[in-house]
């Protein structure tokens, strides 16, 4: 397949974006390429691990394991090895699912035991990503090539397409929308597409524009590829400012400046909105958009803000690929390190 100059929402391989209520699935066509290449090398810049924080525990696929960490003090509970590289999981109902080149595995979250495995089509074009989605008993994933629906009960086969806008319950494609390679959702039937500097909010049944949003800051700053829907707001970062707009038609609540660019949503946590990029993490109050402060957590890439603790991680690659990753936890106010963990 070739690759264009500057595409919009086709070409290379369907993502998996997002799924609206129970009864649509929403999906975008990256980019060409994958990883970036290193200068001077033939590997690739490693992807960052998959991590998720549910209930006290710290899960994160890296390599060609997942481990289950104890989220107040870094104590490994379980490792389980799977087939391939990975960074892909996602944690739902008691149970890990876990993506690699050609596989999804179940998990049970409390140790690691296999529940089952669903393997591809073995084309090498069809390695799976970037994250699985749950709901209604069923796990949705996507390859370069297909989009799947495998039953959450025993990783049978419902259905796979390779088309873009699907209902659940058939893989019918609905409709397509061109716009930047990313989507989101609220869930309760409405799309957020982002193209250049602007928002545009869909409605999932039949893709017309709800409304338009365009951001004053310079035109090479693009709106963060995933913004974060909470309580009828949607948070949304471009450049260095962040927005909040209402949900219901796009009117611009707050905007501030941080000094943290190409920054993106991290998660809204009692009240405090949280936005990172490379390194640093800032907090906004959510009701007004107030700066209430900056915190770095060193070389790590932030990834989720739980109970007040950042959850943050490292990939080391080299010539011939990944090598490592570590995970850290860090106090968010003052950025005191409580642990880390390094595979």
């Amino acid at each position: 397949m070739q690759c264009l100059k500057n595409p919009l929402f086709r070409l290379y391989s369907p993502i998996l974006a997002a799924l609206l209520g129970s009864s649509i699935l929403l999906f975008a066509l990256a980019a060409c390429g994958g990883n970036p290449v290193n200068v001077g090398c033939t590997g690739v810049i490693p992807p960052q691990p998959s991590l998720h924080v549910v209930n006290g525990v710290a899960y994160f696929g890296d390599g060609n394991a997942v481990y289950a960490l104890r989220a107040s003090d870094g104590t490994q509970l379980w490792h389980f090895t799977i087939d391939g590289n990975t960074s892909l999981s996602v944690v739902d109902n008691g149970i890990i699912y876990i993506g690699s080149a050609s596989s999804l595995y179940a998990l049970q979250a409390s140790n690691g035991q296999q529940l089952w495995r669903f393997q591809g089509n073995g084309d090498p074009d069809s390695t799976f990503g970037p994250q699985p989605v749950v709901a209604d008993g069923v796990v949705y994933i996507t390859s370069r090539v297909s989009t799947y629906a495998v039953r959450a009960s025993d990783g049978k086969q419902l259905w796979h397409s390779p088309v873009v806008a699907l209902r659940a319950s058939d893989g019918k494609q609905l409709w397509s929308y061109q716009g930047r390679a990313s989507v989101s959702t609220d869930g309760e039937g409405t799309v957020y597409v982002n193209s250049q500097n602007s928002l545009y909010a869909l409605r999932a049944a039949d893709s017309a524009q709800l409304w338009h949003f365009q951001s004053n800051v310079a035109a090479t700053s693009q709106f963060d590829t995933q913004p974060l829907i909470v309580n009828g707001v949607v948070y949304v970062n471009a450049g260095s400012v962040t927005y909040a707009l209402r949900a219901r038609d796009g009117t611009s609540l707050w905007k501030t400046q941080t000094e943290v660019p190409d920054g993106t949503i991290l998660e809204a946590e009692q009240g405090i909105i949280y936005v990172s990029s490379n390194g640093t993490v800032a907090a906004l109050q959510a009701s007004n958009g107030a700066l209430l402060w900056n915190v770095n957590v060193a070389y790590s890439e932030p990834r989720v803000v739980v109970n007040g603790i950042i959850f943050s991680s490292q990939a080391f690659g080299g010539c011939s690929g990944p090598i490592g990753a570590e995970i850290f936890a860090t106090r968010a106010n003052h950025g005191k390190a409580l642990w880390s963990f390094q595979i």
